[in-house]
């Protein structure tokens, strides 16, 4: 066993490194609330000359606006913000832990369809092509082999618990890349998964398996959506290795976090195609989706729709704010349709039995 292997298992090792850095991100966090303070004290004692200043007045208002966040800015402030057209930082992340948040026994909406089933009946409602369902909602006991077939959780997400079913001896786990050579083998690796927690809850469906050319799994591509607007989208091939290639609402690349070789230069998107996923996401009363596709080498099928992807924990600053931006610029549109009366039939006809 190689030396970092053993510090990586032995426990006292990892006690120690642990209590290290616990003690300096509380220093870390604890000076940034006291220079916090002090900025919040300085600027109260200066203020006056800010606001009376007519050079600095817009200096100093642009400048809270950029860096400031909006819980800190006073509200005799905004008037002066909103005559220099300049958007108060927002965070996509923060907006979509917010709304994880909410409680009072409401569930809302983006949340119905993080159900992978209830996804489903909502794209088949709106019309979109989508993998056969073979079986929905069955424990492992209850999964009937199926060749060429994907076996995937209801409600987990970032592969895992995902395998392809190729034939009965050659079963490939998505998330690892491990190959299972008898469904019994497989069996007993999903519960290994729930036993270690890895997955949330012993409920499967059983799908179509939509491959490329080669039988290889055909590609993903992720819209990222703002009630009718797109933020980006990336596209994803997963084998021999996975790759990324991010782009714009457009469809042009951008430079995103992966490096050099996670990137690859995929087939892109077509308008038709954003075209679609913009209109998907006008039939979800919500302010953000993520709406997953299939592409084979022909056409899409949908995947799922994810409500909070983990990857707006890993934007840029910059990428944050702008989506922030957009996230809450989608929040007022979708309450100026609700308030002149839209009604999201096709919502509604899915899971009218779950509202309150």
């Amino acid at each position: 066993m190689s030396i970092k292997s053993r510090i990586k298992q032995s426990f006292l090792v990892t006690r120690i490194l642990a209590s290290f850095s616990y003690a300096i991100t509380r220093g870390l966090l604890k000076t940034e609330k006291f220079l916090q303070g002090v900025t919040d004290w300085w600027i109260k004692k200066n203020k006056a000359l800010f606001y009376l200043d007519p050079v600095f007045r817009p200096r100093f208002f642009l400048m809270a606006a950029k860096f400031m966040w909006p819980s800190r800015i006073e509200a005799w402030w905004l008037k002066t913000i909103e005559e220099e057209d300049e958007p108060l930082q927002a965070s996509l992340a923060s907006a979509l832990f917010l709304r994880q948040s909410y409680n009072d026994n409401i569930v809302l909406p983006e949340f119905n369809l993080d159900n992978k089933v209830e996804g489903l009946r909502f794209a088949k409602e709106l019309g979109l092509k989508a993998p056969e369902l073979y079986q929905a909602n069955v424990t492992i006991a209850d999964i009937i082999p199926r060749k060429l077939s994907v076996i995937k959780p209801v409600n987990d997400s970032a592969m895992r618990g995902v395998f392809i079913v190729y034939s009965e001896n050659s079963i490939l786990e998505l998330k690892t890349g491990k190959i299972f050579s008898s469904f019994s083998k497989l069996i007993a690796h999903m519960r290994l998964l729930l036993k270690e927690q890895k997955l949330q809850s012993d409920n499967w469906m059983v799908e179509e398996y939509v491959s490329n050319k080669n039988n290889i799994p055909a590609v993903d591509i992720k819209f990222y959506t703002f009630y009718g607007k797109i933020g980006w989208i990336t596209e994803i091939s997963r084998l021999p290795k996975i790759k990324y290639h991010v782009m714009d609402s457009e469809g042009n690349t951008i430079i995103s976090r992966y490096t050099a070789n996670q990137r690859f230069l995929g087939d892109g998107v077509g308008k038709d195609e954003i075209v679609l996923a913009e209109k998907v996401s006008l039939e979800v009363p919500a302010p953000f989706i993520r709406i997953d596709f299939l592409r084979n080498s022909s056409e899409l099928f949908f995947g799922e729709f994810t409500p909070r992807p983990g990857i707006v924990g890993d934007l840029s600053r910059q990428r944050d704010h702008l989506y922030g931006t957009y996230f809450h610029q989608a929040e007022a549109r979708l309450y100026k349709d609700l308030v002149e009366g839209k009604l999201f039939d096709k919502y509604h006809k899915v899971f009218s039995a779950d509202l309150p």
